[in-house]
């Protein structure tokens, strides 16, 4: 009962903090998704939303870590390698992004074989 009850405080922080990136409210964002990520630490979406909001707000190290853990999570996770691939990109890696990038693409995200495709 107690697992049940922290996930699904977690799914309102992680909908709060999707509502607050909506609004462009990155740090209000950024302090749902922590609380998500506190009742529900094992859910790899919950991970990669914090790192695409850390992206917006140029921290693109802290993204790529929050990236990793997704991946880690959720190894098929397609978009998790497609956002750090865009963050090594931002952060001038064009190996790393590319790697990432090609990762998301065999995953079958079509978006990361354009952003492969424009690197070339």
């Amino acid at each position: 009962m107690i697992k049940l009850v922290g996930k699904l405080y977690a799914k309102a922080y992680f909908t709060a903090g999707k509502y607050y990136f909506s609004k462009k409210n990155f740090d209000e964002s950024i302090n749902n998704l922590d609380l998500a990520i506190k009742y529900n630490p094992n859910e790899g979406d919950y991970y990669n939303f914090r790192g695409y909001t850390y992206a917006e707000k140029h921290d693109y190290n802290r993204a790529i870590l929050d990236y990793d853990k997704a991946i880690k999570l959720s190894p098929s996770l397609a978009v998790a390698y497609n956002n750090k691939g865009l963050a090594y990109y931002k952060l001038n890696k064009i190996q790393l992004a590319k790697e990432n990038f090609r990762k998301a693409s065999g995953l079958g995200l079509k978006i990361a074989k354009r952003n492969l495709n424009d690197l070339r």
